[in-house]
């Protein structure tokens, strides 16, 4: 098997899945060797011939076919993997996520589906200190610059409230939806601000009213727990939902829509 992947044999991959092959997820690299060469064919036949395959298999150096697939910029394989499961935020052995190998080596269209799928790789530091911003600059990969950094200026256009910034972000490409290192969202920082027309200017663009941090708190929360008022009405109106769980705590968010401030944990 590791010769028919390796040299890009298709159809023997297929009859030795056929006629029961077994692999080893703790020392076949054959998803390695595929996202080394680039075969999205191969990585598919592979997935459906064993349901049970590593997706985060790791080689000698704690990398991913993942990783592999980022280092080298193949972007259609890149999205097979994380749709059928692959940890986009997985750590190699020297602390480098995909978005890392992405960034150092310059591949734009992967570092922009990596930064949409990831949930903290954008701030991961590698053993040596590095964020995916800063190899990038170490590089000279100056078309990485903005990409890295415009979500950085979205968050900090929402805080501020500063409506110009915003859709100037989002004309240029920002992922509206994109956490920062707490989970939070644009929405959930003009939410908990009380930005109201930030908020509008969001929700018009498509952000999920009812995506949550990492302790479970969506943007209604946020702004019900800050007294922004205006904001959570908006919020409601629109379709958030009043009644959520919070991960932290189990609590419930119950709200009257007529009688915002009634609204409290309960």
């Amino acid at each position: 098997m590791s010769l028919a992947v390796k040299y890009g044999n298709l159809d023997s991959v297929q009859v030795l899945i056929e006629f029961g092959y077994t692999i080893d997820n703790s020392v076949d690299r054959f998803l390695h060797y595929a996202a080394a060469t680039d075969r999205v064919d191969l990585m598919e036949i592979l997935c459906l011939g064993y349901a049970d395959i590593d997706l985060n298999s790791i080689d000698s150096q704690g990398r991913t076919p993942l990783h592999i697939a980022a280092y080298h910029g193949h972007v259609e394989l890149i999205q097979f993997l994380v749709s059928v499961g692959s940890d986009p935020d997985m750590l190699d052995s020297q602390g480098w996520t995909p978005l890392h190998f992405a960034a150092q080596q310059g591949h734009v269209e992967a570092v922009g589906f990596l930064l949409n799928h990831s949930t903290f790789a954008k701030y991961a530091v590698t053993n040596q200190g590095k964020t995916a911003y800063e190899l990038a600059i170490d590089k000279g990969h100056s078309k990485l610059y903005d990409v890295l950094q415009l979500g950085d200026t979205l968050h900090r256009a929402a805080r501020k409230g500063d409506v110009a910034d915003i859709k100037k972000c989002i004309a240029q490409g920002a992922n509206v939806n994109g956490k920062d290192q707490n989970g939070w969202t644009p929405l959930h920082r003009a939410a908990f601000k009380g930005r109201v027309e930030v908020v509008k200017v969001l929700v018009n663009n498509r952000a999920n009213l009812d995506i949550v941090d990492y302790v479970g708190y969506t943007p209604l929360h946020l702004a019900i727990e800050a007294g922004q008022k205006d904001v959570a009405m908006y919020l409601i109106a629109q379709g958030a939902k009043a009644n959520l769980k919070s991960f932290k705590a189990k609590e419930v968010v119950s709200c009257d829509f007529g009688h915002l401030h009634t609204c409290n944990f309960v």
